[in-house]
C-alpha cells in the first residue's frame, strides 16, 4: 500500500517530515510509528488494522498536536478501471480555553492536510 509505505510516502506527502519506528520495522497491524510534520508538530501512531492492498486503520496514542485523540483510515475500491482512495479521519480537540477559542482553525487546518494527502497522493500516482 502505497499510503503507508512510509519510504515512499516521505516522498509525495508534502506535510510528513520525518519518521521513525518506534515498534516494528514497517506498516502492520500493531506497529508503533512516530511521525513529525513541517508544521512543528508530532505524534505516534498505533496501525490498528492492515489489509493490504485495501485497508488501514491507524490511531494517534502520543501526539503534540492540539487533539486528545485522533485515527484514521485508507481505504482502497476498485472501481470499473480506477481505484478511488478514501482517508477518514476522526479527532476530538483537546479541551482548555486556547483550544476551544481556536476551534475552528483547528478544524480547518485538520480538513486541510486530509485533503492535502489524498492531493499529493494523486499526484504522486498520476505524475
Amino acid at each position: 500500500m502505497i499510503s503507508q509505505d512510509l519510504n515512499l510516502r516521505i516522498d509525495w506527502d508534502r506535510d510528513l517530515y520525518e519518521y521513525n519506528f518506534v515498534k516494528g520495522i514497517k506498516i502492520s497491524k500493531n506497529a508503533i510509528v512516530w511521525e513529525s510534520y513541517l508544521d512543528d508538530t508530532n505524534m505516534t501512531l498505533e496501525y490498528i488494522s492492515f489489509i493490504p492492498p485495501t485497508y488501514t486503520a491507524f490511531k494517534m496514542i502520543k501526539g503534540s498536536v492540539p487533539l486528545s485523540k485522533f485515527s484514521g483510515a485508507w481505504k482502497f475500491e476498485k472501481k470499473n478501471a480506477i481505484t478511488v482512495a478514501t482517508l477518514t479521519c476522526s479527532y476530538e480537540i483537546k479541551s482548555g480555553f486556547g483550544n476551544a477559542l481556536r476551534k475552528p482553525l483547528i478544524q480547518n487546518k485538520l480538513k486541510k492536510n486530509i485533503k492535502n494527502r489524498v492531493e499529493d497522493l494523486k499526484d504522486y500516482l498520476e505524475g
